[in-house]
């Protein structure tokens, strides 16, 4: 038999607009992994590696409301699962951390080689699109992604098995 391969984006587990966290300034969280409920992030994969039949999430980036128990899934023995996201390779997410030869992980960032940002580029236009926010939000967060990235993501990369620049 083949391989099933699940995908879990840990963007379905932002907190609700009641459950959020707020930084110093004042402004809501929604970039570092306080952003993220983690508390259920480490049941589903706990819940994931012992084999059992474990409750995503999915996150309505337009309504700010995430529903419990969207879907569910069941690893089986060959089966593989991508966890997607910027907090991917933080291994706060796991109860204990999963055994080396049972992942690969990768990093991926975006750098043209010059002081060029096409991140926010990007960002803009996804924003826009699928979560309602525009231009002018972006340009006002903008220093905390940067910051975020730099002090919750970038410390994470040691953690890749390897690393691929997507600027193209």
């Amino acid at each position: 038999g083949g391989r099933n391969c699940h995908t879990i984006s840990l963007d379905d587990y932002y907190r609700n607009l009641d459950e959020s966290v707020y930084l110093p300034d004042g402004t809501r969280d929604i970039e570092s992994v306080n952003s993220l409920r983690v508390d259920m992030i480490r049941e589903s994969m706990t819940s994931l590696l012992a084999g059992k039949e474990t409750p995503i999430p999915l996150f309505d980036f337009k309504t700010a409301i995430r529903t419990d128990d969207h879907r569910r899934i069941t690893l089986g023995e060959k089966d593989a699962v991508i966890i997607e996201g910027l907090h991917a390779l933080n291994l706060s997410l796991f109860e204990t951390a999963p055994q080396k030869n049972s992942v690969f992980g990768i990093y991926l960032y975006a750098d043209a080689g010059d002081e060029m940002d096409c991140r926010f580029v990007r960002r803009l236009v996804r924003d826009s699109i699928h979560r309602n926010s525009d231009a002018e939000e972006l340009f006002a967060l903008w220093r905390n992604i940067k910051a975020n990235e730099r002090d919750s993501i970038e410390p994470f990369r040691q953690y890749a098995d390897v690393a691929i620049n997507t600027f193209f």
